[in-house]
């Protein structure tokens, strides 16, 4: 059956900031996706700039803002949902981005009666702290209860989160967003006076997930046996102040260096030698999907899935190995030279990568999911 006009879909995710993966893998889909067949509308609990709220409200998309503090407030968070799916009752799918989150959204879309409700798991872990988890729980198991669609980033988040019987939505890129330039790169170590330094890099929020802390433990090490290495970390967040607080802690106040949050990644990637991301858990990371479009050689914690090594140039270092261990890992991928960016897109493409085919996809898994003959929720 043909349809007369786009599938009007609302995305929900924690915050629509530069730095997250889950926004970088939302904005790679709502740039390629045909607006004549899916049309976006945004719901968030943060957005401060810089965000990809006025890009999308340019663009023609809406974002809708629900301070935090709500979500400590079932009661309050209810009444807020059915207005808001009273006021704006013309949903196909609500496709939610955030499992603690579910119940709420979910539950008020089910009362709405919009037909398709995903839930979509990013993570392999309930959350990055004990309390966190408990909290988390209940939440999320409750909200399994109002998808009647279940999707995820990577095989291991949705077993993590489903078990089985979900789609996999891959984290595609605009892989050529990312290829590798060696007088670009030439030309920006000139601007940020990297020339003749070993350039280590990290992309991500500052958070206890991400694991800075203890990235800084494995650079200190690092820089002792490579005393001409830098730092770059990419990002902002909530460990801020600890972060800056243990670089000067461990006197590296010198050769690291603090970016801020950056709309534009492949610059970083661009100038970097090795990337390296001690996660504590992680679904699939889009940032280490970047990094191999990039030819970048990355050194990830065993706690990711094997999943991510989609071009062969992923080293699995454990978690609970030493800074030295760690080092050597980083020392040894350092070195490679970059893959060529043909046998990147080539690999990328095979594995479902390339954006451009993965939003086809995703337009008919829409239309998939809002003409199921199946048993809804």
């Amino acid at each position: 059956m043909k349809r007369n006009r786009p599938i009007k879909v609302l995305m929900v995710s924690p915050r629509l900031e530069y730095c997250g993966g889950v926004e970088s893998y939302i904005m790679s889909y709502y740039n390629n996706t045909d607006r004549e067949k899916v049309s976006f509308d945004f719901i968030a609990h943060r957005a401060e700039e810089p965000s990809y709220k006025d890009y999308i409200e340019k663009s023609g998309g809406r974002v809708f803002i629900i301070p935090e503090k709500e979500l400590k407030n079932p009661f309050r968070m209810r009444k807020i949902l059915d207005r808001f799916f009273t006021q704006h009752n013309y949903y196909d799918v609500v496709h939610c981005n955030m499992p603690n989150g579910a119940y709420y959204y979910l539950s008020a879309a089910k009362r709405a009666g919009v037909p398709v409700r995903i839930l979509h798991a990013h993570q392999t872990q309930y959350a990055d702290m004990l309390a966190h988890s408990l909290r988390n729980y209940p939440l999320i198991k409750l909200g399994k209860l109002y998808a009647n669609e279940r999707c995820a980033c990577s095989e291991a988040a949705g077993k993590f989160l489903f078990g089985k019987d979900f789609y996999v939505i891959n984290n595609a890129l605009e892989c050529e967003r990312f290829f590798f330039s060696g007088e670009e790169r030439a030309r920006r170590r000139a601007e940020m006076g990297l020339d003749g330094k070993l350039v280590v890099c990290n992309v991500g929020r500052f958070c206890h997930q991400k694991n800075q802390l203890f990235l800084l433990d494995i650079f200190r090490h690092f820089h002792s046996v490579r005393p001409d290495a830098v730092l770059l970390l990419v990002g902002d967040g909530e460990m801020r102040e600890d972060i800056t607080a243990k670089i000067a802690a461990l006197g590296l106040e010198d050769c690291v260096i603090l970016t801020g949050t950056q709309m534009e990644v492949p610059p970083y990637l661009m100038v970097s030698d090795v990337m390296v991301m001690p996660s504590l858990y992680e679904g699939l990371p889009i940032v280490g999907l970047e990094a191999q479009a990039s030819g970048l050689p990355c050194v990830v914690s065993d706690t990711v899935t094997g999943e991510l090594d989609i071009t062969g140039n992923v080293t699995f270092c454990p978690l609970k190995a030493s800074p030295e261990e760690w080092t050597q890992c980083v020392l040894a991928s350092a070195d490679r030279d970059r893959m060529p960016r043909n046998e990147i897109l080539e690999k990328m493409s095979a594995g479902g990568y390339d954006i451009h085919t993965e939003a086809r996809k995703l337009e008919l898994l829409y239309e998939q999911m809002l003409h199921s003959d199946g048993d809804r929720v």
